[in-house]
């Protein structure tokens, strides 16, 4: 009583806590699998696949720096001209 003004809201609170925790916590097995599916283990060729996405943006970055400096050098060298 010292902490919760009723025992019913203490009860109320207590089922929401672990209503929360089912599909939060290893409170359950069927908890325990579904955090295992979700969080999941990454593959050699999710690895390859996030690899190959990053390189290709470096690659598109790079390229759009390098036209964007082409077009600064060629308008400054036709300006002086």
């Amino acid at each position: 009583m010292d902490i919760y003004k009723s025992k019913n809201q203490f009860i109320i609170d207590a089922v929401e806590a672990y209503c929360k925790m089912l599909n939060q916590d290893d409170l359950t097995v069927n908890a325990t699998i579904e955090r295992a599916r979700r969080e999941g283990y990454v593959t050699r060729k999710d690895l390859d696949e996030i690899k190959r996405d990053i390189c290709s943006r470096v690659v598109k970055e790079v390229q759009q720096e390098v036209i964007s400096m082409l077009g600064t050098a060629l308008a400054a060298k036709q300006s002086v001209n």
